[in-house]
């Protein structure tokens, strides 16, 4: 890994289950959050945010929308073409259930997660409105905790 790379994954990268980088950059004019997809000349995953809207949102709402844009990646919802509400709810689920997992949110943290989902995400084309995102997070949180969730050790958020 590069000294730039190294850089970014210590203010957010994450890794897919080969061992692949997924580099983090700001993007001020982005009119979104954060999306993930993949640079225009090397083609190697990235994950595009805005500064300004992630520096507004809760500490936990930003770790969740870091993992779910890697799930994008991890999950290869990217290689299809756009992603529908489908390939959302499982980046979701993704990501609720690796940051559980993993220790980094807790119980109280996703419920957070859920009233930020429900007061801030309208809804568009390709996601559903926030307060039925909210309700599938629960449900995903507390199915992955009655069952073994599938856990790759490699595919980790940094």
């Amino acid at each position: 890994m590069s000294a730039a790379q190294e850089k970014a994954a210590s203010v957010g990268g994450c890794r897919l289950k080969g061992g692949q980088f997924v580099a983090v950059q700001a993007a001020p004019t982005l009119l979104d959050i954060a999306v993930a997809s993949f640079d225009r000349q090397t083609g190697i995953p990235i994950i595009y945010f805005n500064p300004r809207a992630v520096s507004r949102l809760p500490a936990p709402f930003r770790e969740f929308v870091h993992a779910h844009e890697c799930a994008h990646h991890y999950l290869n919802h990217l290689r299809a073409g756009p992603v529908g509400s489908l390939g959302e709810t499982e980046a979701d689920c993704w990501a609720a259930t690796e940051l559980t997992a993993q220790g980094v949110l807790s119980a109280s943290d996703i419920v957070a997660v859920s009233q930020v989902m429900t007061t801030l995400l309208p809804g568009d084309r390709t996601h559903l409105a926030g307060y039925i995102r909210a309700r599938e997070l629960q449900h995903c949180v507390r199915h992955s905790r009655n069952t073994e969730p599938d856990r790759v050790a490699s595919a980790t958020t940094d």
